[in-house]
């Protein structure tokens, strides 16, 4: 408890440091005219001339100022022009009469003006953070950004969009085909001066696919410099138990009608996971600790191409290479005690190898065609690629059945050989009208799965065969889609915008196995509404009611029917008969400033999920998916940016919901209640005035929850960064300490079939990172990425 009562301290510190006892000073500024002016400063010093309060007047003139009691300077400038000087002395709150100063003179295209803007803008269907107006926007890189922008979460460089199962990452209106440490590498090499602003999409309209209860994430980058090139060398040193690097380039391009982007990494290391359990069944309790590590070597390519035959018709491509070889060693150590006498009853030992080599090659060719003047375009997107795994898995082990029984043996090979290819086009119409805005377009999609598996269990023996004939098995999964969407954008006054969308995916599936002598075939249509309305009464106040409905699909390998072994006590199946399942998403959003809060339903019907089945008898524990779970939430989400001051930026998250969960099971389950609550603060200081050298801690704590199936304990993360740039910050020395107390581990019970199962899982987060980057040519300069219209597949299929 008085760790929770420090890490809540920590939390809430942030804010209320610069909130106790103000005074607020408010005022407007005017010319001879009486007319408003905006963008000018105003300040207050001390008299020695130290700044303690800055603002800058809206469009209607006005500024507010918070500072303690006292006497002070108020300096009104522009543009470092001082315009106005008066004494003040502050002792409650106060409103000023209209301070009437001298417009100032300004010659476009001879100074920048930078403004305190807001940097959260609400659009009728997603939220933009204005990263290139904000403190993120000198140093730093994608996942820097990502971690103070309102509805994100980033964990260990994971990222994910709260309240959402899965996410997606678009950069410039492009889907990025890339996934976990891939796609966190391709972030980590974006940097953040190059981002102009980043869209939120909690609720995706029509255009895009109804697959998952997912959100879209956008980066637009700055336009590109014509005429130039840059590149950037990084690597990447990371201690967690076992030591790992990660070396990488990125190169950027853009010459005339010519723009080309790539980028090469290589990631090697070792990963360690410890996993324990505990199982109740009648009158025996199974305590099975099962640690594994993963030595791992991986190569990532990327390259995006893009060709502007005219100034109305471009043309683009990318190519993304993956290859993923992983050699997982597998101790598994199993204890038996007898629950009445509480003696230990027997053990049994079952170390496995997995082998697993996988590749994937992903090939995208895009159109853009701009049909007028008006920003009337079609888009046209082929997309293709092929996945490719070869999957080995060996395991031998000794049981005794009590102490005094003899000894006994098992051992056992699992084998797969998997392929995945997918087929897409997308062909997309932007048509604005006088009376609203039009998009429409459709899709067509097709994928192609196969296994080709072998295996062998032995089942408990008195003396193991070096005979082990295999089992030849096989299995086969076709999904076609066929999409048509539309969706109307209408401002209805200056106040009131409303668009709705409806997309329709038309879907035939086909499951069969020649062993098994098997074959089902699926055909449905469905339909998936979006609604937006948004309602702005003021200038920095925005209010936003969304709803769309969504679909997911069961990930390829979750129908595969066949049977692993990984001891005579624990399998794993797919379910051939897996349905899709359905969520009904609401929100309720407010903006104000750099404030923004979401009110959210969630309803989910029938969704997949893995599940543990522990057989009370045999006690044999069966891992497989089932369509099991109706689960209703509703929550609120409120994200705060703290920025007046130049040395100090401030981003606080709180997210909370309760959750309403039954269960679709042979044997009863009763539902499942309860709380989710999460808060972090993420805090970045610089320490000189350059910005050349900073750091920042970030602090999550996770309350004890509900979710699912399953009750979850409370967990925590705290993390250390410094950064310091050299050589006009072209060079990069950043320092992360992640999970600092080794306190961001998963702790879970639940209880499946009458019995009881407890287990904790720890993901090696414990780390210290150690990045070098350095950059040079033009800095300025961003090629064009490109992705591709298939990334859902690509998702479903690893």
């Amino acid at each position: 408890m008085t760790k929770l009562y420090l890490y809540l301290s920590i939390f809430f510190l942030s804010i209320s440091c610069v909130d106790a006892q103000k005074h607020t000073i408010t005022g407007t500024l005017i010319d001879s005219g009486n007319n408003a002016i905006e963008f000018i400063q105003v300040a207050l010093l001390r008299k020695d001339s130290t700044m303690v309060a800055v603002d800058y007047s809206d469009k209607k003139g006005a500024f507010q100022l918070s500072v303690d009691g006292g006497e002070y300077i108020m300096r009104i400038s522009s543009i470092g022009k001082i315009l106005l000087l008066r004494n003040i002395q502050i002792s409650s709150n106060q409103l000023l009469k209209p301070i009437q100063i001298n417009r100032p003179v300004v010659q476009l295209g001879e100074v920048t003006i930078n403004q305190n803007k807001n940097l959260f803008e609400r659009k009728i269907d997603r939220l933009v953070f204005d990263v290139e107006n904000s403190s993120k926007s000198s140093s730093g890189n994608a996942i820097d950004v990502l971690q103070v922008t309102p509805g994100i979460e980033v964990s260990n460089d994971q990222v994910s969009l709260i309240g959402k199962s899965t996410m997606r990452v678009m950069v410039n209106d492009k889907l990025i085909l890339l996934s976990g440490d891939e796609l966190s590498n391709y972030l980590s090499s974006i940097p953040a001066q190059d981002i102009k602003n980043i869209e939120v999409i909690t609720t995706p309209p029509a255009k895009y696919d109804a697959e998952g209860n997912s959100g879209l994430i956008n980066i637009n980058l700055k336009k590109a410099k014509a005429n130039a090139w840059n590149a950037q060398l990084y690597t990447i040193y990371t201690q967690r138990q076992d030591a790992s690097y990660s070396p990488g380039v990125v190169f950027d391009y853009n010459k005339n009608k010519l723009s080309l982007s790539a980028a090469a990494s290589f990631r090697d290391g070792i990963y360690n996971q410890e996993q324990y359990s505990e199982t109740y069944y009648p009158n025996q309790i199974w305590r099975n600790q099962f640690p594994f590590s993963r030595d791992y070597h991986a190569n990532d390519i990327r390259a995006d191409l893009e060709y502007k035959i005219t100034p109305n018709w471009s043309i683009g491509g990318q190519y993304l290479h993956n290859s993923y070889d992983r050699n997982i060693n597998d101790k598994s150590q199993t204890t038996i005690d007898d629950i009445s006498t509480n003696s230990l009853i027997s053990t049994f030992a079952s170390p496995d190898n997995i082998i697993n080599n996988s590749a994937l090659n992903s090939f995208n060719v895009n159109n853009t065609i701009k049909l007028d003047s008006l920003n009337k375009k079609m888009t046209l997107d082929f997309d293709y690629f092929d996945f490719r795994a070869d999957i080995l898995s060996t395991y031998q082990g000794n049981y005794f059945e009590d102490q005094t029984a003899p000894e006994q043996f098992y051992n056992g090979i699992n084998g797969n050989i998997q392929s995945i290819k997918n087929y897409s086009i997308r062909l997309d119409f932007v048509m604005p009208a006088k009376f609203a805005n039009i998009d429409f377009g459709t899709k067509y999609t097709f994928t192609k799965t196969t296994d080709n598996l072998k295996f062998f269990n032995s089942g408990l023996v008195d003396q193991l065969s070096d005979d082990m004939p295999l089992t030849y098995n096989d299995f086969r999964y076709n999904e076609g889609i066929e999409a048509l969407y539309f969706s109307i954008n209408k401002n209805i006054s200056k106040k009131v915008s409303l668009k709705i969308g409806l997309r329709a995916e038309q879907t035939q599936t086909e499951s069969a196995s020649e062993n098994l002598n098997f074959n089902k075939s699926n055909n449905y249509l469905k339909l998936f509404p979006t609604f937006y309305l948004s309602y702005k009464p003021g200038e920095d106040l925005t209010y936003t009611l969304s709803y769309n409905r969504r679909i997911d699909r069961p990930g390829f390998n979750s129908l595969n029917p066949n049977i692993n072994y990984t001891s005579p006590f624990f399998s794993t199946q797919g379910n051939a008969f897996l349905q899709p399942d359905y969520s009904d998403n609401v929100e309720l959003t407010q903006n104000f400033k750099n404030f923004t809060t979401a009110i959210y339903y969630t309803a989910e019907y029938n969704a997949s999920a893995p599940i543990g089945l522990p057989n009370a008898q045999t006690m044999v524990i069966q891992n497989t998916v089932l369509n099991y779970i109706n689960r209703q939430s509703m929550g609120l989400n409120g994200t705060y940016l703290f920025n007046r001051i130049s040395w100090w930026s401030n981003t606080d998250v709180i997210d909370f919901s309760y959750n309403i969960t039954s269960f679709n099971l042979e044997e009863y389950h009763p539902n499942l209640d309860g709380w989710i609550a999460k808060i972090r603060t993420d805090n970045d200081f610089n320490f000189n005035k350059d910005k050349t050298f900073t750091g920042g801690f970030s602090f999550s704590y996770i309350f004890p929850a509900v979710w699912r199936i399953y009750n979850l304990k409370s967990d925590n993360n705290l993390n250390l960064n410094f950064k310091y740039l050299l050589f006009n910050k072209s060079l990069s020395l950043s320092l992360q300490l992640n999970d600092i107390y080794r306190s961001n581990a998963l702790q879970q019970t639940s209880t499946v079939n009458g019995v009881l199962q407890n287990a904790r899982y720890y993901f090696d987060t414990q780390s210290i990172n150690l990045t070098v980057s350095y950059r040079f040519g033009n800095n300025k300069i961003k090629g064009k990425k490109i992705a591709s219209g298939n990334s859902s597949e690509r998702n479903r299929a690893q």
